[in-house]
């Protein structure tokens, strides 16, 4: 699966970091890839009876990228798609890293909010097989 992640994404990328998740409900391999220092993607595989996942996922972050929502005064950051496809049992997915330094949430913000701002967005999304 590497292989194709770098065909798709240059082979001057490379994983930096590995995470393969064994419950059996929830397998997957996570990966972040760098380019030199930047940090430029992170790549989600599934196993592929399991990728209708994926592909919902694909949609909404889609339809927020389309319809920007204003939170707190700035937009949103949604990581975009960059390239996806199957290696023998697995779907993978690449986005866009949304930032390219450890983080984490805003302290204080109300998951309530954050949710009655992209609902309007993501009920518009068909996530119909």
């Amino acid at each position: 699966m590497f292989d194709d992640v770098r065909r798709e994404l240059g082979d001057d990328v490379v994983p930096v970091g590995i995470l393969q998740r064994r419950q059996r409900e929830r397998e997957a391999v996570l990966s972040l890839w760098r380019k030199g220092d930047d940090v430029v993607a992170f790549v989600k595989a599934v196993p592929t009876p399991r990728s209708m996942g994926l592909q919902r996922e694909r949609c909404c972050l889609e339809a927020l990228e389309r319809q920007p929502v204003e939170l707190d005064g700035a937009s949103l950051r949604v990581p975009r798609f960059l390239a996806g496809g199957e290696v023998g049992r697995w779907t993978w997915v690449a986005h866009s890293a949304v930032t390219d330094r450890p983080h984490r949430p805003a302290n204080g913000r109300d998951a309530a909010l954050v949710a009655s701002a992209i609902g309007p967005v993501l009920r518009t999304v068909d996530l119909s097989p």
